[in-house]
C-alpha cells in the first residue's frame, strides 16, 4: 500500500498554465449535431473571445474539465491504481479560468477511516486554485486504499 494520511494532510500537484492552445484544444472538440453527425465545433465560449462577451462574459475561459483533470492527476499520483479501481471524483466549477493564469490543484484529507481487511478510506477536499490562492474549482474525492 502507498501512503498512509491522516485528518488534515494537505497533498498538492504541479501549477498548470491555462495557455490559450490548452483552451482551444479542450473547447473545440467535436460535437454531435441534432442530425447525428458529428461536426467541429469551433466557435464557443472556450474559442471566441467576442463569443464568450456575447454571453456576458469578460473573455473566453477554460473547459471546466481542464481543472478537473489537473485534480485528477494529482490524486492519480497519490492513490495510482486505488484511485482508478476504487476512487470517486465530484468537481464543481465555481469560478471561470482565462488565458494564462495559473492553477494549482490541492486538497486536503476531512476522514480517513478504518475499514475490515486493512483497508482505509479518505475523503479529501479537492480544489484547484489560482496564483492568489482563491479556488476556481472545488470537489470532493472518496477513496479505499489496502486490503
Amino acid at each position: 500500500m502507498g501512503a498512509r494520511f491522516a485528518v488534515g494532510d494537505e497533498i498538492s500537484g504541479p501549477r498548470k498554465s491555462a495557455t490559450a492552445q490548452r483552451i482551444h484544444w479542450y473547447g473545440s472538440g467535436f460535437m454531435t449535431a441534432n442530425a447525428g453527425e458529428r461536426r467541429e465545433v469551433i466557435t464557443n465560449i472556450h474559442t471566441d473571445d467576442a463569443f464568450a462577451q456575447g454571453q456576458g462574459l469578460p473573455a473566453a475561459i477554460a473547459d471546466g474539465m481542464m481543472s478537473a483533470n489537473w485534480i485528477s492527476s494529482m490524486l492519480i499520483a497519490r492513490f495510482g491504481a486505488d484511485y482508478i479501481g476504487r476512487g470517486r471524483l465530484r468537481t464543481k466549477f465555481i469560478k471561470p479560468i482565462y488565458v494564462d493564469e495559473g492553477i494549482t490543484p490541492r486538497g486536503r484529507v476531512v476522514a480517513a477511516d478504518a475499514e475490515p481487511g486493512g483497508s482505509v478510506r479518505y475523503v479529501l477536499e479537492v480544489w484547484a486554485e489560482d496564483d492568489d490562492g482563491v479556488k476556481r474549482t472545488v470537489g470532493e474525492f472518496a477513496v479505499t486504499v489496502g486490503g
